[in-house]
């Protein structure tokens, strides 16, 4: 056994976990989907709403400015669900809802999210658990998840 392998993915877990516990105890905070200071620099409203420059880095593959957050509300949820720093979250609550972000989990059937996001956005908004358990339950996920690299 590779005691010194063991011990560094130990500590990897605990970092993992510590940030989880700072995260929800930010997001579980009374007032948690006010944006923060700053967030709304350059929010738009109204027709073309655009998105915040600082999602930017969410979208490389294409030109953020060209995105709209209600028009491509689905594309840019999966993108702040998936790998939204907590800025983004923040923002996304911020903008729309705990509602639309559970709807969008739900009709998704948490496809899209590894099994650690998705039992985080379980406890964080509330996702029924019954439904996330199927959910990491299927054949698919299973083989997808269960998968060690060689």
């Amino acid at each position: 056994m590779n005691y010194p392998a063991t011990l560094n993915s130990f500590r990897s877990c605990l970092k993992v976990i510590d940030t989880f516990r700072a995260a929800m105890k930010e997001l579980t905070a009374p007032g948690h989907t006010t944006v923060p200071t700053g967030c709304d620099r350059d929010m738009k409203t109204g027709p073309r709403a655009g998105l915040p420059t600082f999602l930017g880095p969410l979208f490389w593959d294409v030109d953020p400015r060209e995105l709209d957050a209600e028009m491509h509300r689905d594309f840019v949820i999966a993108r702040i669900l998936s790998a939204g720093t907590l800025e983004s979250i923040r923002w996304a609550r911020s903008r729309y809802g705990d509602d639309a972000l559970r709807e969008w989990i739900v009709r998704h059937e948490g496809r899209q999210l590894p099994g650690p996001q998705l039992r985080f956005w379980e406890t964080v908004i509330g996702l029924p658990d019954q439904s996330v358990n199927a959910w990491l339950a299927t054949p698919e996920r299973r083989i997808w998840e269960g998968r060690v690299a060689s």
